[in-house]
């Protein structure tokens, strides 16, 4: 499983990246994660521009909200309105708990909403049944590349 993570904060990132590593080891053993910073970045991984060029869609994102720049709605939009991105499933991962970011999330098409808890254990619990619940519990499309 390939998991794009897009997240500004490189200590949130580093926390999330090690908790998705640390899930189940059949589920570990099987995942590449590939980090950007912002949604700029995003966006040029995900339609294999620049230096992101002949990339394998991934088979999930997780994307923050809060981003300078390009923030994670607008990225959402942008997938969601490119024909080849948008059936790759969409986790925003973020710490903003406001239902209008939440409502606006659903609405733009994410496919979940997970906010990211204080506690470092409870952290680690939601995001490492993420990539478990995305490979083992639903079908998805086959992924084509660029």
């Amino acid at each position: 499983m390939r998991i794009l993570l897009v997240e500004d904060n490189e200590d949130h990132a580093l926390i999330t990246e090690l908790a998705i590593r640390d899930a189940q080891p059949e589920v570990a053993e099987q995942l590449v994660v590939d980090t950007v910073t912002d949604g700029a970045e995003a966006m040029s991984f995900l339609r294999a521009e620049g230096v992101y060029g002949a990339r394998q869609l991934p088979d999930l994102v997780l994307l923050d909200i809060k981003m300078p720049g390009i923030g994670g709605l607008d990225v959402l939009r942008a997938i969601r309105s490119d024909p080849r991105l948008r059936v790759v499933p969409v986790v925003m991962l973020t710490t903003s708990a406001q239902g209008e970011d939440i409502q606006e999330a659903y609405q733009q098409g994410a496919n979940e909403y997970v906010t990211k808890p204080v506690r470092a254990e409870e952290f680690r619990t939601k995001v490492q049944a993420i990539p478990r619940y995305w490979s083992q519990v639903v079908h998805r499309p086959t992924m084509t590349s660029t």
